[in-house]
C-alpha cells in the first residue's frame, strides 16, 4: 500500500485553497467594475464586498492554522515515537557489546 506524502498534500491543498480566494476576489472585483452603478454605489459595494472577503479570509485562515497546529502535534508524536525506538536500538546495542565484551567469571 503506498503512503501519502503530507508535504506534497499540504502544499497542493493550500496552493488551492489561495487560487480561491484570489479568483473569488477577482470575479467580484471585476463584476463590481463592470456593473452599471454610480461611483457611490460601486464604492459601497466594493466596501461590502471586500469586508465580506475579509472576514472569509480569516475564517479560512484560522481553520488553516488550526489543522496546521493539528499537524505538528502528529508530527512530533511520530517523532517522540522514533526517538524512543532509537533509543532502545542504542541501549540494547550497548548491553550486547559490554557483554560480549565482559570478562570471564572466575568459575569458569
Amino acid at each position: 500500500m503506498a503512503e501519502r506524502n503530507n508535504g506534497d498534500t499540504t502544499a497542493g491543498f493550500f496552493s488551492l485553497i489561495g487560487a480561491l480566494v484570489v479568483g473569488a476576489a477577482v470575479g467580484a472585483v471585476l463584476g463590481l467594475l463592470f456593473a452599471p452603478k454610480s461611483g457611490k454605489e460601486l464604492r459601497e459595494d466594493l466596501k461590502r464586498k471586500s469586508a465580506e472577503q475579509a472576514e472569509e479570509f480569516k475564517a479560512r485562515a484560522e481553520g488553516l492554522k488550526s489543522k496546521a497546529g493539528d499537524i505538528v502535534e502528529e508530527l512530533k508524536a511520530k517523532a517522540e515515537t522514533v526517538a524512543e525506538s532509537i533509543v532502545e536500538r542504542v541501549r540494547e546495542d550497548i548491553e550486547a557489546q559490554t557483554a560480549s565484551n565482559a570478562p570471564p567469571s572466575e568459575g569458569q
